[in-house]
């Protein structure tokens, strides 16, 4: 049996894990799995870690910000993008796919196609550029359309406007089978849908897999580069804007009081000039510190992401999968509230009563950094929804018309 996989595909090192797992949960399952390369307009094929821009309507800043990301970090780039192309030739990847009616074409040869699970069904991503791809907006007379730890993204869903609301009605009402990765927003969608149809609640397909299984990942993908550069004690701050570093000044503090050496990883992407200025005002402040004990790092490839976070004394994330993968390597973490968009990690905290991990405001990190999580109570909790995950998976694809 053939199995798509219809997943955004974006620079994000979160977003390749994601699909990297769902892609290996189907392969040991017994099925073929095959990434959809779906490349909605205007957006260009992201093998790099950028996303190029195209078009008339993005004009100037569009060039300016293309310039920046194709030369200003061409040295780490060239690197990041090597390691990246290595990953994604591990995977089976469809050509190019660009407008509906190709994909249709391509789903039409597949027996079950998989969306999910990064944000592909975010009022901003697919639906932004009239295409609608992630929904699957035509009939289809062979394989089955299964929604699979979808995601809407956003915190607050519930004032889309009427023309957004009409087009999750009508689409996603036509999947076989449907799983949200955010369960606060299930009541959302079965209001929409109808009640006739369940959708159920599974994690994000990072989660299928358990610590080991990922710690054997690591060992086959990483070299010896991070070992050699990150030979102390280590706390991690993990997609944290460039902006608000100095808001971390008074706990960065504490932890150099404590002789951590501190790992700050920063996207990369165009550099806004406020953002750079005050970058360097903070490094410039603590520039005796920051000589010994402060590290950015820039485009890292994905397993060098969880190699950091393993190794790390500490976590520090605004970032979902920072938070999944800080748990399921069982390290200390506090996850940041990221306005809008922090739900997901809500959910996730809420359902392994992990919700003390979360942190308001900047102020209550040192209080929750000095108390670590108790994965002895986490573990079995992680398992039932990761079994539970499984479980739907294997009935999706076992689906027939």
């Amino acid at each position: 049996m053939k199995i798509g996989i219809l997943t955004l595909r974006s620079s994000s090192l979160g977003n390749f894990l994601q699909m990297y797992a769902l892609y290996n949960a189907i392969l040991a399952l017994g099925y073929r799995p095959i990434i959809i390369n779906y490349i909605p307009r205007p957006w260009s094929e992201p093998y790099p870690c950028i996303i190029r821009f195209h078009g008339f309507k993005k004009g100037i800043k569009s060039i300016i910000a293309g310039i920046f990301n194709e030369y200003l970090y061409l040295g780490y780039m060239k690197r990041a993008r090597k390691r990246l192309m290595y990953h994604y030739k591990q995977l089976e990847i469809s050509k190019p796919i660009k407008g509906l009616e190709e994909l249709r074409r391509i789903v039409e040869e597949l027996d079950k196609v998989i969306v999910g699970s990064d944000w592909v069904w975010s009022p901003e991503y697919p639906l932004y550029y009239h295409e609608y791809g992630y929904l699957l907006p035509f009939k289809l007379n062979k394989a089955l359309k299964i929604a699979y730890s979808a995601s809407f993204g956003w915190d607050d869903i519930s004032k889309l406007p009427p023309r957004t609301l009409y087009l999750y009605k009508k689409y996603i009402g036509d999947f076989n089978f449907i799983s949200l990765r955010e369960k606060s927003h299930i009541p959302f969608l079965s209001n929409i849908i109808g009640d006739k149809k369940p959708i159920h609640h599974t994690v994000d397909p990072t989660l299928l897999m358990d610590k080991e299984w990922w710690s054997s990942k690591i060992l086959q993908n990483v070299d010896s580069y991070l070992e050699n550069l990150l030979d102390e004690k280590f706390v991690f701050i993990y997609n944290v804007e460039a902006n608000l570093l100095p808001w971390f000044k008074p706990i960065l503090r504490e932890l150099w009081s404590k002789d951590y050496y501190l790992v700050i990883y920063k996207p990369p992407r165009p550099i806004p000039v406020r953002n750079a200025i005050e970058s360097i005002s903070f490094i410039v402040q603590n520039l005796r510190i920051y000589v010994k004990k402060l590290l950015f790092v820039e485009c890292i490839d994905p397993f060098e992401l969880l190699w950091i976070i393993k190794n790390a004394e500490y976590n520090i994330t605004d970032s979902f999968h920072g938070t999944i993968f800080s748990i399921i390597f069982e390290k200390p973490f506090v996850a940041v509230k990221r306005p809008g968009l922090s739900i997901r990690i809500l959910d996730l905290l809420d359902i392994l009563n992990l919700r003390d991990r979360f942190a308001e405001t900047i102020d209550e990190m040192p209080k929750k950094l000095g108390k670590e999580p108790d994965y002895k109570s986490v573990k079995p909790l992680l398992n039932y929804y990761r079994q539970k995950s499984w479980e739907l998976l294997k009935i999706a694809i076992s689906l027939s018309k």
